[in-house]
């Protein structure tokens, strides 16, 4: 009788130990649905280069589509947040020679609604590098979205450097999938993608 009670109590929590993991790898985070694209900013691609120097530069994908070159280096950004760079990319004016190329508002919407599907707590998975150079190009790959009202939360995607960093969530995966398809095109090497 004692034996089939262990076994009862071994097997309950040998259940509730597998329902545990597999809720902790299971996302369950509803997201939001977005149909229009209603914003100013949606994908951003920064590059922090540090060598001989420091450069901040890259490109961002705006509601339309446009795939938008910067470069911040002059502008003193180095002790500056994310929202303050934001902000100020949000209201830079560019014209037809800033734009790189041009992404169809129909497909961008597509990453749009995976973007807000992304759980802002999605588990983020560090590849450390045995190197440290302290002098370096890290890249990062950043979706930005407004889960609250009017406060810009960006989303990493993937960064690529001295440390390799990836969102471990699905649709996190499929939008670094598909800029490292569309970036493949590109002259810019960097945008590759970074899943391992």
């Amino acid at each position: 009788m004692l034996d089939k009670k262990r076994r009862i109590i071994v097997s309950a929590l040998v259940v509730a130990l597998l329902f545990v993991a597999l809720f902790r790898y299971v996302d369950t985070y509803p997201g939001i649905e977005k149909e229009e694209i209603d914003q100013k900013i949606i994908f951003l691609w920064m590059n922090f280069d540090s060598t001989g120097g420091y450069r901040n530069y890259g490109v961002f994908v705006d509601g339309e589509g446009n795939e938008v070159e910067y470069d911040l280096t002059d502008k003193g950004w180095i002790q500056m947040t994310f929202e303050e760079q934001l902000s100020y990319l949000e209201n830079m004016e560019y014209g037809e020679r800033n734009i790189k190329r041009k992404i169809e508002v129909s497909e961008l919407k597509k990453y749009y609604s995976y973007l807000y599907k992304i759980n802002p707590d999605a588990r983020i998975i560090e590849y450390s590098s045995f190197y440290r150079s302290y002098d370096t190009v890290q890249t990062a790959l950043y979706g930005v979205a407004y889960l609250e009202e009017g406060v810009p939360m960006p989303i990493l995607i993937n960064s690529k450097g001295e440390d390799y960093y990836v969102n471990t969530n699905r649709y996190a995966k499929k939008i670094a999938t598909w800029w490292g398809n569309q970036s493949a095109n590109d002259n810019m090497a960097a945008k590759v993608p970074l899943e391992q």
